[in-house]
């Protein structure tokens, strides 16, 4: 199965909300200090499509950290930001889907932090880009502002997904070795 351009579009633009028991939740709690790994149940407003969202901390290097935001239905990767994360190989192969500020990294390794994108045709988080090269406003997290950048980094997240419940922090960062 693949997911159209327009329909992955349609899907990340969808008001959303986490949902839990069925009902939606206005916020939702995460303990910084706790949680490394949280899958959140999200819903769209109209309750005709479901989603995952999931955020992912190492435990090994907190600054480690990857955001994904998927359809279930398709299962297909719909955004993902990866902070501090393993390099990432675009495709070779530049098919007519391929959007224009995605091109110029056809066949690179990205060494940095970097967002992907749904692209037509290619296999579900095929393609990157440099967060710099991106209208991503979060472009990095920070050992000296964790509980700010990390806050900073959740919610970009969330208004790119069109995430109307709120996602809080509690606990205070303590640095890994």
């Amino acid at each position: 199965m693949d997911l159209s351009q327009i329909d992955a579009d349609l899907l990340l633009n969808k008001v959303k909300y986490i949902y839990e028991d069925n009902e939606f939740l206005q916020t939702y709690t995460i303990d910084i200090e706790k949680d490394f790994d949280i899958r959140l149940n999200l819903s769209s407003e109209d309750r005709e499509n479901t989603f995952l969202l999931r955020i992912q901390r190492s435990r090994k290097n907190s600054l480690k950290i990857t955001l994904h935001h998927q359809d279930d239905e398709t299962r297909f990767c719909l955004l993902r930001v990866d902070y501090n994360g393993a390099s990432h190989s675009n495709p070779i192969t530049i098919k007519d889907t391929v959007p224009v500020k995605f091109r110029p990294f056809a066949g690179m390794v990205l060494n940095c932090n970097h967002v992907h994108y749904h692209v037509e045709g290619y296999p579900t988080a095929a393609w990157a880009i440099p967060l710099e090269k991106d209208d991503f406003e979060a472009k990095i997290i920070s050992s000296k502002d964790f509980n700010i950048t990390f806050a900073e980094v959740v919610a970009c997240f969330s208004k790119t997904i069109n995430l109307q419940s709120k996602i809080k922090l509690s606990g205070h960062y303590k640095m890994m070795l």
